[in-house]
């Protein structure tokens, strides 16, 4: 899928399609950094996994931890994907990619 994906983003001119809304910095920043954020603790729980066994409002296990990293790695790696570009249909493409990711893992 990567490479499926940046080929396709090469041929991509970028321009706004004719109804398409603008996202703006105030909105692309926050979700850039909260997707390093995540990126930081994804790495961490997955690493070393008693560093988030011991902030975790619940017991896990290593394994469970590293699950958990798992999951909070898609958003780590889609969010500052989807906030690169300015679009609101790239958006929307991004966000409908990631979500079942996410509705399936609760």
């Amino acid at each position: 899928m990567p490479v499926l994906w940046l080929n396709n983003r090469r041929a991509d001119p970028r321009l706004p399609e004719a109804m398409d809304l603008d996202v703006p910095a105030a909105v692309r920043t926050p979700v850039r950094i909260l997707g390093i954020l995540l990126l930081v603790v994804s790495v961490a729980g997955f690493v070393a996994p008693p560093v988030v066994i011991g902030v975790w409002p619940w017991q896990l296990m290593p394994l469970t931890a590293r699950v958990l990293a798992g999951w909070g790695g898609l958003l780590a790696v889609g969010n500052p994907t989807i906030s690169g570009d300015r679009r609101w249909s790239s958006w929307v493409a991004g966000v409908e990619s990631i979500a079942p990711g996410i509705s399936s893992s609760s």
